[in-house]
């Protein structure tokens, strides 16, 4: 990395609507260098890869905990892992703090790449919707996510 460079980060903010429920009624805490910088949260990048057949591996780390209604409302998405091509990818979590397997929570489109920067659209998947307590339908868009340097 050189002098002018900037660590590669994920700007995902999950669904702003339910963080703004969450802060209004109950909590959120984060965990593991998750942090949040205006409307955005920040995740940390673990490591970047590309497969066997071309996709892009990018694993973050961190983790928030939404919290509300005496526990009736307790989500964990921990450690988000982003595998996209050209056109297409998902987006898997762990639900978690020390659960070993990833859930697929959103698939991925609208995707556009550059040399420094993947902006993709964001839409909750079967599982997901499960994660979400069935509040947010297989199908729902959640906040857009970026991956880049924290200065894009």
């Amino acid at each position: 990395m050189t002098e002018n460079s900037s660590p590669t980060i994920l700007s995902w903010s999950v669904k702003e609507s339910l963080l703004q429920y969450v802060r209004a009624l109950g909590e959120i805490s984060y965990v593991s260098g998750l942090v949040e910088l205006g409307d955005e949260l920040v995740w940390p990048l673990a490591s970047d890869h590309h497969d066997a057949v071309g996709v892009r591996i990018a694993e973050f780390s961190g983790a928030i905990h939404l919290r509300a209604h005496d526990g009736l409302l307790d989500i964990v998405i921990a450690d988000p892992e982003v595998r996209v091509n050209e056109t297409q990818g998902q987006l898997s979590v762990r639900t978690a703090l020390d659960a070993p397997e990833r859930v697929v929570i959103a698939t991925l489109d609208g995707i556009e790449s550059s040399a420094s920067v993947l902006r993709a659209e964001v839409q909750v998947t079967a599982a997901g919707s499960a994660v979400f307590g069935a509040n947010y339908p297989s199908g729902t868009r959640l906040s857009p996510l970026t991956i880049g340097s924290d200065r894009n």
